[in-house]
């Protein structure tokens, strides 16, 4: 714990030391501050069969690990006080389903999502219970053999911000037509109701799309979603009363000197209010190709403003900062530019999920990205203005 006044460190412990013989993934929950919620679930990933690379996860739904990875050996729930100091715990009841993902509403609700029997089922913790007060199952339908290649970036829960009773799902996958499909749901753990709505992304339906952008910025390029058939969850968001669901789509290949490099393309945003109505649908057209990982997309509103930070490979080494400004009435792009690279590095990607955000500025973090493997970075900040 720092105080924001003057930067010192008040508290500084170790929270939890669990196994080491399998990879483990942590959840941080807060609030804005309001509590601190913490769990880390336990693979079925040995740690010593394998060598850890930084942008591993990033391609594991290309490998035969997948299935490790989804598979739960331990799950533990901390609730801390704000010394650090653990004041409930509990074990959630591990299914013999498969691990999609969890989240945790402003009241300190949890919410697990298993993929039981081709439907996914989320329950729902109420804050100091070790049982579950309520399941519900999901109306999609996805065949077992979507785990196969099944990535966490592929679908994602989040908890009103507004209803703490309401979660929203959204999630691509192969329906039984074998399209591709983006599935969104409403689940309401008040009255069990259930809401979705769906797009068919077909080949000439991602053609439509692309046909009707208009271009904000000559300088980034023509827009471009990339493969259809790797199209993935980027972000699921509720901003007062719009859900925001952002998709790409990425591949990946063998560089000339050895290692995988990751490609990303288009950003496509679509905007729904919060019974599902799509509202307006936008690109941002950024590309870039990076060694091993996938870079950030971070996202932030402001009385009726959506700004989105990502990044776009101009030439053959530059990576630029975007920033790019959505109204959200109107769905219309009140601004999209490249950041300077001003005292930045021109392989130097920015840190986007880290941006912060001040009233008439906002700091930029670029990460150094020296080498395939390693895990520290040097860091600039670039202060920016709206």
């Amino acid at each position: 714990l720092i105080d924001p006044s003057n930067g010192k460190v008040l508290v500084e412990k170790i929270i939890f030391d669990g196994p080491q013989d399998n990879l483990t993934f942590p959840y941080v929950f807060t609030a804005d501050g309001d509590f601190f919620k913490f769990a880390v679930r336990q693979s079925g990933f040995a740690r010593k069969m394998h060598v850890a690379m930084p942008g591993m996860f990033s391609l594991i739904s290309a490998n035969s690990y997948i299935k490790e990875i989804h598979e739960t050996k331990d799950l533990d729930v901390i609730d801390f006080n704000d010394k650090l100091e653990p004041i409930y715990k509990f074990k959630p009841v591990i299914t013999e389903g498969t691990f999609l993902g969890l989240t945790c509403n402003n009241h300190n609700d949890l919410f697990i999502d298993w993929y039981n029997n081709g439907k996914m089922d989320i329950v729902k913790y109420e804050a100091g219970k070790d049982k579950p007060s309520r399941k519900i199952t999901s109306n999609v339908v996805v065949d077992k053999d979507i785990l196969d290649n099944f990535a966490d970036e592929d679908i994602d829960i989040t908890a009103s911000k507004k209803n703490s009773n309401i979660i929203y799902s959204a999630l691509v996958f192969k329906n039984a037509d074998k399209e591709i499909e983006l599935g969104i749901e409403k689940l309401d753990f008040a009255t069990g109701q259930k809401k979705y709505t769906n797009e068919i992304l077909t080949k000439d339906h991602i053609k439509g799309i692309k046909k009707s952008y208009v271009t904000v910025n000559k300088k980034m390029d023509s827009p471009d979603l990339g493969p259809v058939k790797t199209l993935s969850v980027r972000a699921l968001k509720e901003i007062d009363d719009h859900l925001i669901v952002a998709l790409s789509s990425t591949s990946s290949s063998t560089g000339m000197s050895g290692g995988i490099w990751i490609s990303e393309y288009n950003i496509l945003i679509n905007s729904y209010d919060t019974d599902l109505n799509l509202k307006f649908q936008q690109l941002v057209p950024t590309t870039y190709t990076v060694p091993e990982r996938h870079l950030p997309l971070g996202f932030y509103h402001d009385k009726n403003k959506l700004y989105v930070i990502s990044n776009d490979k101009t030439g053959m080494t530059t990576i630029n900062g975007t920033y790019s400004v959505f109204d959200l009435t109107t769905g219309q792009c009140d601004k999209m530019v490249l950041l300077s690279k001003k005292g930045i590095g021109n392989a130097h990607a920015a840190a986007s999920a880290s941006v912060l955000w001040f009233k008439n500025s906002f700091v930029v973090s670029y990460l150094d990205l020296k080498g395939f493997s390693g895990k520290k970075y040097d860091i600039t900040l670039q202060q920016n203005s709206y």
